[in-house]
């Protein structure tokens, strides 16, 4: 898997990195799959900013990750 960045963006949150953590040694030996970490969003219908904790693409799709 490759992972941008390839270290967690500064969070204070323990589960995004533990995540981060998880993926990349799940998926170690899958260079097809790619991973966004604090992936910004361009438009959201509520907030002024908007970021989505993980997206994930693969050939089974696309997948966003948010974590509590």
């Amino acid at each position: 898997m490759k992972l941008i960045p390839d270290k967690p963006f500064d969070t204070e949150s323990y589960a995004e990195r533990k995540i981060f953590d998880v993926l990349r040694e799940c998926f170690s030996g899958d260079n097809s799959i790619m991973a966004f970490h604090s992936f910004n969003l361009t438009e959201h219908d509520r907030k002024r900013v908007g970021e989505a904790d993980f997206l994930i693409l693969s050939k089974f799709g696309l997948f966003v990750l948010e974590v509590k």
